[in-house]
């Protein structure tokens, strides 16, 4: 049975939110589906279902500070205007920048809302945040930097509440159930698509084709920068790796990936700046 942020058992019925906590590019749009599909739950449209993006609180949550740990918001605000939009129903709440303030939202939320961490391989993370947001010529020493701190959140999450269930992408695309079983709930025909630009179909596991979209170098880079965080990565199940071991072992493991991840990597290079 779900915990509440006060360690509360209560059942999933009787509870108002769920929190997804996650980074960005870790699955969270496909989770946050997912988890609303099986639960009948309701599930923000806005952007990729973020309750951040709901139009009442968007001004306050979207700026440009939302991923500085200073920013202070205003979260029984946030609250009325997410509970006027589920009516009722449990809200699935997903929006990245929330991983820095659990403890903030613990506090508006605690005793009917529970929880959920995730996260995913760093160099698939890695990947992923270069081709939606970036050109080339980043420095993925920077990506890799970044990877850790978010990293960092989960991990004190995990150990402010340490009842909250770590589910990891790589749990999810291999087993969808495993987040049922999570918190009690029937399993469901599933009919998630991702983000609106994914192209995605259901639960479908892309992480060699996105991680093979970084060059060798690239993912040296990255690795570079993760592993002074060796024990971190460690603790999630993943590791430092080279870049040449990356790609071999991935295109073995994913016939045709490493054709398509250099397909898209050819139209992300030419794509205008």
């Amino acid at each position: 049975m779900p915990k509440t942020f006060q360690g509360e058992e209560k059942p999933l019925s009787s509870l108002a939110f769920l929190f997804l906590f996650a980074p960005n590019n870790s699955g969270s749009t496909v989770l946050s589906q997912y988890l609303a599909e099986q639960a009948g739950a309701y599930l923000p449209p806005f952007s990729n279902n973020e309750g951040q993006a709901a139009p009442a609180v968007r001004d306050m949550m979207m700026v440009r500070r939302r991923w500085k740990p200073g920013l202070r918001l205003d979260w029984r605000v946030i609250r009325r205007a997410w509970e006027g939009l589920a009516r009722g129903r449990l809200f699935i709440e997903a929006s990245p920048p929330n991983i820095l303030r659990a403890g903030e939202i613990a506090q508006v939320f605690g005793a009917d809302s529970t929880a959920l961490l995730s996260i995913c391989d760093p160099y698939q993370q890695i990947a992923s945040s270069l081709r939606r947001y970036y050109r080339p010529g980043r420095d993925l020493r920077a990506m890799g930097h970044s990877w850790v701190r978010k990293a960092t959140y989960i991990h004190e999450i995990q150990q402010q509440f340490p009842w909250f269930p770590l589910i990891r992408h790589d749990d999810v695309v291999a087993d969808p159930a495993v987040v049922n079983r999570a918190f009690a709930l029937p399993v469901r025909p599933s009919t998630v698509r991702g983000k609106r630009d994914s192209g995605a179909q259901g639960v479908t596991d892309m992480r060699a084709v996105t991680t093979l979209f970084l060059t060798k170098a690239e993912l040296d880079a990255a690795s570079e920068a993760l592993a002074p965080h060796a024990a971190l990565l460690a603790h999630f199940g993943y590791r430092v790796d080279k870049g040449a071991r990356i790609i071999e072992r991935l295109a073995a493991r994913t016939p045709g990936a490493l054709d398509q991840a250099q397909a898209r990597r050819r139209a992300w290079e030419d794509a205008p700046g």
